[in-house]
């Protein structure tokens, strides 16, 4: 199997394209308030407060953040020992 940078992924023989989340949505104006249905539904892309990342860099986002809680909890930890 030979893979070929392309763009930051690997692109090869064997690929398999992301798949895209999509949503049902309707417009205000095609929801009928009587039966409560939207008259024309669309389908549109998943909207999302973060962009999609990988599992390399949600680690090393949580190992930041568990290394900023250790550093405040043996700083507090030392003020207490200090403190009394």
């Amino acid at each position: 199997m030979t893979f070929v940078a392309c763009g930051g992924r690997l692109a090869g023989e064997n690929t398999v394209e992301e798949a895209q989340l999509l949503t049902v949505y309707c417009k205000a104006s095609d929801f009928d308030a009587a039966t409560g249905q939207c008259v024309a539904p669309f389908y549109g892309p998943h909207s999302t407060l973060l962009p999609p990342m990988s599992m390399a860099d949600a680690s090393v986002i949580a190992a930041c953040i568990g290394m900023l809680w250790a550093i405040g909890f043996k700083i507090r930890a030392a003020r207490r020992v200090t403190s009394t």
